[in-house]
């Protein structure tokens, strides 16, 4: 379970995600920022770009082998950004560059979160309307569903059991399904409250709520929806069947200070995700050390992107030197670029 400062850690890591959210319409990943940065990651070997090898396990990704026709971009990407000091559900057009408000966020109300359904017509959100006169919002979230065209409300999906609880880390991979974690409190033995996060999924239309894991956050479903990537309470790598059943381990808690933002490459065979490398990190101070504190997730520091194969044994590989706060991407349709963000946009 979480203590108090986990609870702080997570909390900011809900705020911080309206600048790490991702979505994926029509060919593209959406994410939180107007200017998403493109990395390129291994297509089909038969048009695969070079990839060379370079010191410490990194690869260097030669962009230019791509043939011009073949890195058009298409498709819709859906951000969530601010447009003089107001919050905005936006929409980028990438083949022509437009960029439209869906949403005008109402003043003191919170959108933390945006996903897509696989079909494109409809948006999930983590949002939190505004709250009532005199009362602060704290950006505790809800899940409610729009329009993927901003014709209609958000309108209530799966709401929350009490005002402190919160839904984070959504996705929407498969037409029936969405996935998200669930923070919420709880009452022990002894009548002490305590925090945890687990990871759930409701069944749609009804949004009849299935909880997977305990201790667990950062949800994500293959492309074939047969497994589950996910992250532990005590910062372990997971994989699992779809339903959370068959756990296996892919990364032990102490490979890397921290790590979340798990997916699965296109064609299910590699997990990315975003980690703290084993130097400690700066935003430990001397006395956190000697404690033993560790980073509760690689969000809240500088991180990269690394891989790994979706198997268990299996060593990881870094991609990126870019020490980067608040990572979190998603690919495209076509499998050749991963779109991501970082806190600093």
């Amino acid at each position: 379970m979480y203590n108090n400062r986990s609870r702080y850690l997570i909390l900011l890591a809900v705020l911080l995600a309206v600048l790490t959210t991702v979505s994926v319409v029509a060919c593209t990943a959406g994410v939180d920022e107007p200017s998403p940065t493109v990395t390129p990651t291994d297509p089909p070997p038969a048009t695969e770009p070079v990839a060379t090898p370079t010191a410490a396990g990194t690869v260097a990704v030669q962009e230019d082998e791509l043939p011009p026709e073949e890195s058009a971009l298409d498709g819709r990407l859906y951000t969530i950004g601010f447009i003089n000091q107001q919050q905005h559900l936006l929409v980028l057009d990438l083949a022509s560059g437009e960029e439209t408000s869906l949403m005008t966020v109402p003043q003191d109300a919170w959108l933390s979160e945006v996903a897509a359904s696989p079909a494109g017509d409809r948006l999930l959100l983590a949002y939190a309307p505004p709250p009532e006169r005199s009362q602060v919002q704290f950006g505790f979230t809800a899940l409610y569903v729009m329009p993927a065209d901003g014709s209609a409300e958000p309108l209530l999906l799966v709401p929350q059991e009490d005002p402190s609880e919160t839904f984070f880390n959504i996705s929407w991979p498969l037409d029936d399904v969405i996935y998200y974690a669930h923070f919420a409190p709880s009452i022990d033995d002894i009548g002490v409250v305590l925090y945890a996060s687990r990871i759930e999924r409701a069944h749609m239309p009804g949004a009849e709520v299935e909880t997977l894991l305990e201790d667990a956050a950062w949800p994500r479903l293959s492309g074939d929806g047969t497994r589950l990537v996910y992250v532990t309470e005590a910062g372990e790598l997971m994989i699992a069947a779809a339903d959370g059943t068959s756990p296996e381990l892919l990364l032990d808690a102490t490979a890397f200070a921290a790590v979340d933002a798990p997916l699965f490459s296109p064609d299910g065979s590699q997990v990315y995700f975003s980690a703290v490398d084993l130097e400690p990190s700066a935003s430990l101070s001397p006395l956190d050390r000697l404690l033993g504190v560790k980073v509760a997730q690689a969000h809240s520091v500088p991180s990269d992107w690394w891989r790994l194969p979706a198997a268990a044994g299996s060593l990881p590989e870094q991609l990126t030197t870019i020490s980067k706060v608040g990572l979190y991407g998603d690919f495209d349709d076509s499998g050749r670029h991963l779109y991501f963000v970082a806190a600093d946009g």
